[in-house]
């Protein structure tokens, strides 16, 4: 008789570093969100990290705050997407606007309000600043817009970089300086990372690394530094909070990391095709045995952002394609393959980040960003430490405690040595890997 799943967890995953380069370091990393607790739900969760952020573009992705050029170019990117919005959701009372404007008379009051609300530019008292005026100067533009088949692409700069509009953020009314400032002085590059941000693109960082230096030149970046604090700060208490256990013994929250013995060390476990899948499902293969050690039995719905992957049964040349469940289930099978019963994996999705809806995404992202650098050389309970400073949770659970800490290839490989009472061959590895593969080696 098979046991009854008594929690629920959802699994995201998320990974840093560039996978491509086998000299640099990697890391997949998760975070387990159990269903019954109310802070975990999709609404809940999310309402609480957009007060920590307001202002910032949805999904809330950590490159962008943990860069100052970033976080200025946040607010443009909302707007992008708020004038793109208007030729789409309002587009009859952007229409009606425009043709009082043509005729010589004032537009009615109500489809000013509908296009200043998708805007952002209407405050308690009503509007915050003259719609009317942008409309009237800009009038060529919103028809251009109107026309345009990806008004998201083809907003015109002149209509999301009006100055009115950065007056209005709550988020952001100390960083208009710094915002303007990078407009002013390198505009193809900011409206390059703006556009990027608001199509859910991939950010050009050498761009990035330009506007970083000028705003470190211009002294406009210390509010932006508040901001960075304020909300690493705000999203690490979160976490905290969440892995606090409950009356069942259990946790609302576990964080898991995976990354590699050594730098391009990246098998076992998996077929050696491709590093990312491999990192992936040693991250898996700790989920599941720490699991295991927890009371009750446990169903975890696996969802992991998609990327690129190697696929050895395509016909192209490259043999790459973008993850999906599909690559997910095997890797699911062997997991479970490996670990008791009462643990589950079930893959439900593999959306790209900046499609994603639920805001769980957002936390793997943010301990996928700040854990990279902790995987170093140093020891098992020194990355710990680090960890658990940067995300306000413990990597480690169960009686006794074990680590959360998982490494491919030379680790894996002294780890089924010690599990099956083999003589491990001596491998180099980095310290903390060595030493989370001899805590769990032990019965």
């Amino acid at each position: 008789m098979v046991a009854a799943f008594t929690h629920r967890w959802h699994l995201f995953v998320d990974e840093s570093g560039d996978f491509e380069d086998l000299a640099t370091r990697v890391v997949v990393a998760a975070v387990a969100l159990r269903l019954d607790r109310v802070l975990t739900r999709p609404d809940q969760l999310g309402n609480v990290l957009r007060r920590l952020a307001p202002g910032m573009p949805w999904p809330l992705h950590l490159c962008v705050v943990r860069r100052l050029s970033a976080l200025a170019m946040a607010p443009v990117a909302l707007r992008i997407r708020a004038v793109a919005a208007v030729a789409g959701a309002e587009r009859t009372a952007l229409k009606a606007a425009l043709a009082a404007l043509d005729q010589g008379r004032p537009p009615e009051p109500d489809a000013l309000h509908r296009v200043a609300c998708r805007l952002g530019g209407v405050a308690e008292a009503g509007l915050a600043w003259p719609v009317e005026r942008i409309l009237a100067e800009h009038a060529s533009h919103w028809r251009a817009l109107l026309q345009a088949r990806d008004p998201l692409r083809e907003a015109p700069a002149d209509l999301w970089a009006e100055p009115d509009f950065f007056s209005v953020s709550e988020g952001f009314r100390d960083p208009v300086a710094a915002t303007r400032h990078l407009l002013c002085t390198a505009p193809k590059e900011a409206h390059r990372v703006a556009m990027a941000f608001a199509c859910g693109e991939r950010v050009a960082w050498e761009d990035l690394s330009y506007l970083d230096g000028l705003l470190g030149r211009s002294g406009f970046g210390d509010p932006l530094k508040r901001i960075k604090r304020r909300v690493l700060a705000g999203i690490t208490r979160l976490l905290g909070t969440l892995a606090v256990p409950d009356a069942s013994g259990l946790p609302g929250a576990l964080i898991f990391v995976a990354g590699e013995s050594r730098d391009g060390d990246f098998w076992p476990p998996g077929s050696g095709d491709d590093r990312y899948l491999s990192v992936l499902e040693s991250l898996l293969t700790r989920t599941a045995e720490t699991l295991a050690r927890l009371p009750g039995s446990h169903e975890v719905e696996v969802r992991a952002c998609t990327r690129l992957v190697a696929d050895p049964l395509l016909v192209t040349r490259e043999r790459r394609t973008l993850l999906k469940v599909g690559h997910l289930e095997p890797l699911c099978e062997r997991v479970e393959g490996r670990v008791a019963r009462r643990v589950r994996l079930w893959p439900v999705e593999t959306p790209r980040y900046h499609d994603t809806r639920d805001p769980g995404f957002v936390l793997a992202d943010f301990v996928a960003n700040g854990s990279l650098s902790c995987l170093n050389e140093r020891s098992l309970t020194r990355v710990e430490q680090d960890l658990r400073a940067a995300f306000g949770a413990a990597p480690r659970s169960g009686e006794p405690p074990r680590t959360h800490l998982q490494a491919t290839g030379a680790a894996w490989r002294l780890l089924e040595a010690l599990r099956s009472s083999a003589d491990p061959v001596e491998e180099p590895m980095r310290l903390w890997a060595r030493e989370q593969a001899v805590e769990w080696g032990r019965p």
